[in-house]
């Protein structure tokens, strides 16, 4: 068999029902999460979609440090390292609670996905737009003012070999802004499974994921002084404890240069 029409069967195999489950799930969303308290029907068929597909998908995961979650009432700035688009499905199928995340603009244009995204609060980013950092940021504010939790990738995209990189910023403002505390989390395993740029998993590999959540980390650990010199000692305190967690459960951390991403958009620190 040719291997474009192998990876087309293949690609429509291991999605197809992924994309049914999505549309099943994203028509409930819309249609009861508006009626329910605080979207709680959406924040469930979110919950409910990460655990049935990573199931369907054969995605075996195992948690640590459950008891490290944040709850309904006490709102936190979860941050995550981000090997792949796995990611979002494995940590939505280990956090069954009310939580906001960054997604690209562009799906919330998706029909009933973009729509469930709109509903349940969830924050676009327009990438296209160089000045869109502090827009982004406040409303991250008022996520956590609201009472949600929020997850964030603060690598700022996805790695290309599953390394974790340094950190931006905004993580670290939305928590000192807000008053919570930072609540680390590694995995390992989704990079291999799918890398950045592939449509289809990779079959010869374990699907196998290893998940850490670390003890909260909160505010008062960033010390005194300017807001650029406490966001600044939060990051490195979190990157580093990230990185030995990460390293414990088998990632791989880039040693030997800054905590500070090089990259990150300039933010209203006032």
């Amino acid at each position: 068999m040719d291997l474009q029409v192998r990876r087309l069967r293949d690609a429509v195999v291991q999605w197809g029902p992924f994309v049914a489950r999505t549309a099943g799930y994203g028509a409930l969303s819309c249609a009861l999460g508006p009626l329910s308290p605080r979207r709680s029907v959406s924040t469930w068929c979110m919950h409910r979609w990460c655990v049935t597909a990573a199931d369907a998908l054969g995605i075996r995961i195992a948690l640590e440090g459950a008891e490290n979650v944040p709850t309904r009432d006490r709102p936190a700035v979860l941050v995550a390292n981000h090997q792949s688009t796995l990611d979002i499905l494995v940590l939505g199928a280990v956090l069954p609670i009310d939580y906001k995340w960054a997604a690209k603009k562009s799906l919330f244009w998706v029909p009933l996905l973009g729509w469930h995204l709109a509903i349940s609060g969830h924050v676009p980013i327009d990438r296209s737009k160089k000045n869109n950092a502090e827009t982004v940021a406040r409303r991250f504010d008022r996520a956590l003012a609201d009472g949600a939790s929020l997850l964030m990738f603060p690598e700022g995209t996805r790695s290309e070999d599953g390394v974790m990189r340094p950190f931006r910023a905004g993580a670290f403002l939305s928590a000192l802004r807000a008053d919570v505390p930072i609540v680390p989390v590694v995995l390992d395993g989704t990079h291999w499974m799918m890398r950045k740029g592939e449509p289809i998993m990779d079959s010869s590999i374990p699907r196998d994921v290893r998940v850490r959540v670390l003890p909260a980390i909160p505010p008062h650990e960033a010390g005194t002084g300017t807001m650029r010199d406490r966001i600044d000692r939060l990051r490195a305190t979190t990157h580093e404890r990230m990185a030995v967690a990460l390293e414990q459960i088998g990632g791989r951390v880039e040693r030997g240069t800054s905590r500070v991403a090089l990259d990150e958009p300039s933010l209203d620190l006032g």
